[in-house]
């Protein structure tokens, strides 16, 4: 402030100087001066206003973070429009075609029932006609066994009627007589005849068939019996 004093002091001893010299030039020059020296000390008072009510702007990536969040908060709006999208097109889908679709369905589950069927029928024929074989087959045993059985019956009574026979004519024949009729009938029917007779006269007549003979006849008295 000293120095400006200083100035303005000097320039008012030049303008005396000048009014007293009465020099135009001079007067010019320092008239210029002064308004520059207004013009400074103006553009120093503004430049310490502005730096005292300055306020710095915010930086630029809290700028950033901000739109950041704003980004984040629409999204999810447009997220629930994309998702819907498909509910529209299914919604708008032709009614023709969910019918041809579902037509075709029932179709094909017909043709599958179809088929089960057909193997399930087949399968129930099979083994009817199983069955059916199986009890013809009992059938026929059935009969089979009925027949030996009635002839087995007819063969004992035949053989009882002879052995009968044959035991009321050998009782009366000497032992060798009768040994020599029966020698050459079965063994079953021999031990038929013998059975009926009174033991001592089988025993004189099994004496005088041969020692095998013998043997085997009467192996098979002392065997038990077998019932048919």
């Amino acid at each position: 402030m000293a120095d400006e004093e200083k100035m303005a002091k000097t320039d008012e001893g030049a303008v005396e100087e000048s009014g007293k010299s009465s020099n135009p030039s001079k007067k010019l020059i320092l008239l210029v001066a002064a308004i520059v020296l207004s013009f400074i000390l103006s553009a120093a008072g503004n430049f310490v206003h502005l730096q005292m009510t300055y306020v710095p702007p915010e930086p630029a990536d809290s700028l950033k973070v901000e739109s950041h969040q704003k980004e984040i908060v629409e999204g999810p709006v447009l997220e629930i429009k994309l998702h819907n999208e498909p509910e529209e097109v299914l919604h708008d889908e032709p009614e023709a075609a969910k019918v041809d679709t579902l037509e075709l369905y029932r179709m094909a589950q017909k043709a599958y029932e179809d088929s089960i069927n057909q193997v399930v029928t087949k399968l129930q024929f099979s083994m009817e006609s199983r069955d059916s074989l199986l009890n013809m087959s009992l059938i026929e045993l059935q009969k089979v066994k009925k027949q030996l059985k009635m002839e087995e019956a007819y063969e004992d009574s035949v053989n009882e009627k002879k052995g009968v026979k044959l035991a009321k004519i050998i009782e009366n024949m000497p032992p060798k007589d009768a040994a020599a009729m029966l020698a050459p009938l079965e063994d079953d029917l021999v031990l038929d005849v013998l059975m009926r007779l009174k033991q001592r006269q089988a025993a004189k007549i099994m004496a005088e068939f041969s020692a095998q003979r013998s043997a085997q006849l009467s192996e098979r008295i002392l065997k038990p019996v077998v019932q048919r």
